[in-house]
């Protein structure tokens, strides 16, 4: 599954990212390729993920115990501005 996974990655939504990710990190399958393909596809789209999609892509990598800064560097410049603005957007 994780090779289709890897291929079809970049044309997900911001929602299915979220909900790949998370189905794999609830299976401690921690593929490299895959995750960097997440990770790029994410990236790609943070700016239309909602305040649920930015935290369960984070949660998902700090379970796995996989580091991936320019990921964590997308969700928390996302994240940020929402919080600063009185947390619009946090809670959906």
């Amino acid at each position: 599954m994780a090779p289709r996974v890897i291929h079809a990655s970049r044309d997900f939504k911001p929602a299915e990212l979220t909900n790949t990710a998370w189905a794999f990190a609830t299976c401690d399958y921690a593929d490299g390729r895959l995750l960097r393909a997440i990770s790029h596809a994410a990236r790609a789209r943070i700016g239309a993920f909602s305040a649920h999609d930015l935290a369960n892509t984070a949660w998902a990598f700090a379970h796995l115990g996989v580091p991936d800064r320019p990921l964590c560097s997308a969700v928390a410049a996302a994240a940020l501005p929402r919080v600063r603005s009185g947390g619009e957007g946090v809670g959906q």
